[in-house]
């Protein structure tokens, strides 16, 4: 801002006074900015992509995080159980008798 700038509407329109040493530093003889070249807008199918993937992404974290809170709900039926077969002779327990079915959970 100009430091005469409360003067200047007591002046005629458009005339400007600034003492030579305030020169250099008046706002109003500055020229304006040049605005900055609008960026271009990608292609509608990039933006889609990209809403698509960080959408799944999104969803497969908060499913992932939402797990263990969704087993403590639910209770003995929340402990999962994959049941493996095994062929004979392949894997023994600690009393040494042969393991036919492999459970997880």
């Amino acid at each position: 801002m100009c430091p005469t700038f409360p003067y200047r509407r007591a002046r005629a329109p458009g005339a400007h006074v600034c003492s030579a040493a305030r020169v250099r530093s008046c706002s109003s003889l500055r020229p304006p900015p040049t605005p900055a070249p609008p960026t271009p807008k990608p292609p509608p199918y990039h933006q889609t992509f990209t809403d698509l993937y960080f959408w799944l992404l999104g969803t497969i974290a908060v499913l992932g995080a939402g797990v263990p809170y969704a087993r403590r709900v639910a209770g003995p039926y929340g402990k999962p159980t994959l049941k493996v077969p095994l062929p004979e002779g392949l894997a023994t327990d600690d009393a040494q008798q042969p393991v036919t079915e492999a459970r997880r959970g």
